[in-house]
């Protein structure tokens, strides 16, 4: 987006700075320039350069953006492109350039449009991409974890088509909402699944150890669930599949479970910045998570709260 003739200001005679020292004489103070009220270099900055690729490239893609956005609330209030030009003091001829992308409409242009449409500047700003967070929530509560909020008008993509994908993507950002979210995801995809072809994709991306440590505190959840609190209000069907869930992870764990030699600390928990913090954690951890290695500080009863939560959804 980029400024045309008519945007520039042209200083009079009397807008030119005066002698400084005659303001000291007098006592003034040298005007201060008001800040732009958009400028398309921030725009740029904010939009175009984010490190995490945000918007767009370019501000030919911000030019366009702005042009078809423009283009359809005309449409919408059932203005002509006369009518908005008029009211824009622009002939019909450019505004249907600018309609196309050919140019950018003036600061004061865009803000005549945000008073004549009712609507905020961001508008007019480019849409972000999906956040991959919400992705994976959703894949997350479609494989089994009904507890967890659906985010609307979000497509299904390959990205997290699959339990493999959705398992490494959340064992390797270790985010506690979605690691317990993992259980409920378990105990419903079990029989689908192979547990020792998941064990050995994990185990090319190093992540054989955390896979183990999940499945230890799931089967842990499984038999808080069926035998404490609420068990007895589980249905027949219900307490098999905890059951089933049960005697299929311990066979799995008897095969799987790490030795007792020494092995490296895994800082699951992302909240760890200092040897402090990872202090107080490895204290706090639970004796799976020290069994496995693993340094966070869920417990089994937050896994088990994942799969009551999950059973109240149905």
């Amino acid at each position: 987006m980029s400024y045309q003739g008519s945007d520039l200001r042209h200083w009079s005679s009397r807008d030119r700075p005066m002698n400084p020292s005659r303001r000291r004489d007098e006592g003034m103070q040298p005007p201060r320039r008001a800040a732009p009220l958009a400028s398309p270099q921030r725009l740029r900055y904010r939009y175009g350069d984010m490190p995490d690729g945000r918007g767009p490239r370019n501000l030919h893609e911000i030019r366009l953006t702005v042009a078809d956005r423009v283009r359809e609330l005309r449409v919408g209030r059932r203005l002509t492109q006369r009518e908005l030009a008029l009211r824009l003091n622009l002939s019909q001829g450019r505004l249907s350039e600018l309609e196309r992308g050919d140019g950018s409409f003036t600061a004061e242009q865009l803000l005549l449009m945000l008073g004549l449409f009712n609507i905020a500047v961001s508008h007019f700003l480019p849409a972000s991409p999906p956040d991959p967070g919400n992705e994976l929530q959703n894949a997350l509560a479609r494989l089994g974890a009904r507890h967890l909020h659906v985010v609307a008008d979000l497509a299904p993509t390959e990205r997290f088509d699959t339990l493999d994908a959705v398992l490494r993507q959340v064992l390797v950002t270790g985010a506690p909402r979605h690691l317990t979210a993992l259980a409920p995801v378990l105990v419903e995809q079990l029989e689908k699944t192979s547990l020792p072809k998941l064990r050995a994709d994990l185990a090319y991306a190093g992540l054989d150890r955390r896979f183990g440590w999940l499945l230890d505190n799931t089967r842990s959840a499984a038999r808080l669930v069926h035998h404490g609190r609420g068990g007895s209000a589980l249905t027949a069907p219900e307490r098999k599949k905890y059951r089933r869930a049960d005697v299929v992870l311990s066979a799995f764990l008897d095969f799987a479970r790490p030795s007792e030699s020494p092995k490296p600390i895994d800082l699951l928990d992302p909240s760890i910045a200092s040897a402090k913090t990872q202090r107080e954690i490895e204290e706090a951890s639970s004796d799976i998570s020290r069994q496995w290695g693993i340094v966070s500080d869920l417990q089994p009863t937050d896994f088990a709260e994942a799969l009551r939560a999950a059973h109240a959804a149905l």
